[in-house]
Parts: structure tokens; sequence; C-alpha cells
């Protein structure tokens, strides 16, 4: 299989055809640099929201250990092996494993924006009240 078969670049998505996208895929992939291995970009937040696993691709660090500590996903760095990482992905898939319900992962259900606008608005407030 090339790998022109699976990849389609889309150019630049309406949040609504982005949320269509994300709906039809399988694992979220997110990249992350090393600089910022410790983040959790919008991304990483979208793709749980549709209860999705993730892919991160990123130095070890804060959110790969957050992923692999709550079963959120794979996480692959130049240490590991890719095709372990593959395999993995591909035997998940085959048994259905993919897609977790947010309700039963306390985690998943702190991490929705609603969850996290609060945490900013009360540290906004926080700020204010100094």
């Amino acid at each position: 299989h090339s790998l022109h078969n699976h990849a389609i670049f889309h150019g630049k998505l309406s949040q609504n055809e982005l949320q269509s996208k994300i709906e039809a895929f399988h694992v979220g992939l997110n990249i992350l640099h090393r600089d910022f291995s410790y983040s959790k970009n919008t991304k990483f937040y979208e793709v749980l929201s549709h209860q999705k696993k993730i892919l991160l691709i990123s130095w070890p660090g804060d959110t790969s250990n957050y992923i692999n500590k709550n079963s959120l996903g794979y996480t692959w760095h130049p240490g590991n092996s890719t095709i372990d990482l593959l395999q993995t992905i591909k035997s998940e898939f085959d048994t259905g494993n993919l897609i977790f319900k947010s309700h039963q992962n306390k985690e998943i259900q702190n991490l929705t924006f609603e969850c996290q606008s609060v945490k900013l608005t009360k540290f906004v407030d926080s700020l204010y009240n100094v």
C-alpha cells in the first residue's frame, strides 16, 4: 500500500467540515515539537471530545505520560518501535477498541472544553481578585 492511498491533504476547512472529518477518522494524530512535550493543544481536546484515541508523535514528556497513564491512545517517539506501535493500533482496530466512551473515563470528562473554560475563568478571576 502506498501512503498516497491513505493520506489526503484537505487544505483549509471550516469548523463544521473539520468536525465532520474528525468524526470519520479512527485515530487522531497529534504532533508536538520536543520543546512542547508538556502541552495539550486544542487538537488534543478536540480528538478526545469525539471519543477517539490519540496517536501522539512527540518526545517523551508530560503529555505522552498522561496519554499512557490514562489509556487515551498511543505515543511514538524516536526510541519506540514504529512497527510494534502500528501493530498495536491495528490489533485494537480489529477488535473495536479504538473508540472509548467518555463517561467511562472520568479523566476525559475533565478535559472537555467546558471544564477547561471553567478552570480558565476561575484562574482569571483569581488574578483579578489579588
